[in-house]
């Protein structure tokens, strides 16, 4: 994230599988976990992802700051 200058802040990273999750989690990104990749909703959740999409449309609304 140094390396191109981005704020943790600022940035959600999606991905359907714990190791994306748990290394999202190591930077203080928010981590929004999709079930409908290879993924299950328990991988997802035991290893950090913050909130939980079921389909595309249900991502833009748990993202938690304006884009």
């Amino acid at each position: 994230m140094l390396a191109v200058n981005l704020d943790a802040k600022a940035t959600v990273m999606i991905g359907d599988r714990s190791h994306e999750t748990i290394a999202t989690k190591q930077n203080q990104v928010f981590a929004i976990g999709v079930t409908y990749g290879y993924g299950s909703v328990e991988e997802l959740s035991n290893n950090g992802a913050d909130v939980i999409a079921n389909s595309p449309k249900d991502i833009l609304p748990l993202i938690p700051f304006k884009l």
